[in-house]
């Protein structure tokens, strides 16, 4: 396998961001789940510094992974795929983009409105109760959002594996 994606096959350079972004995806909800009983809540503090700094390093993965993409052929294009099921993939990918990164964005804006340090940023202007309410309740439901799409992707490529449909793309 190559480093960069061929019009049929993604490279390792997709596969490992791919992976990377999976696995801090699922620290970030695992790191904040209990956050507000015992024992977490003696330390949230420093959980919440630790949770916006992966955030802030997978916000700079997705803006990786997206200038990737951009130089690189998606294989989903050859699958044979009807293109229903083509427009799908397409539309879940690019969702799960989107997602993310409004997400982390949401999670940075709740925190420099609370009057928290951003990480690489410090404390940006004022404390504004009301934005910071709203970008917490953006950032919870972007979260749910995610985990719909997460589920949705992992379950399609599931299928897609089992019915062989990625070891198909046609030449």
């Amino acid at each position: 396998m190559q480093l960069t994606n061929t019009p049929s096959q993604y490279g390792w350079i997709a596969r490992i961001a791919h992976w990377t972004s999976v696995m801090l995806v699922a620290w970030l909800y695992l790191d904040v789940s209990g956050l507000d009983v015992p024992p977490k809540v003696h330390v949230r503090d420093t959980v919440v510094a630790a949770h916006a700094a992966t955030g802030l390093g997978l916000l700079a993965l997705m803006c990786m992974r997206f200038a990737w993409r951009l130089g690189n052929p998606n294989p989903v294009h050859r699958f044979r795929l009807s293109p229903w099921r083509r427009a799908l993939a397409l539309g879940v990918h690019r969702s799960l983009y989107v997602v993310v990164v409004a997400q982390c964005l949401a999670g940075l804006v709740a925190l420099a409105a609370n009057g928290d340090a951003v990480p690489l940023l410090g404390t940006i202007g004022a404390a504004d109760a009301a934005l910071a309410g709203a970008a917490r309740a953006w950032h919870e439901g972007l979260a749910s959002a995610l985990l719909l799409l997460v589920l949705l992707h992992a379950g399609a490529a599931i299928a897609h594996q089992i019915a062989g449909v990625a070891e198909t793309a046609t030449d």
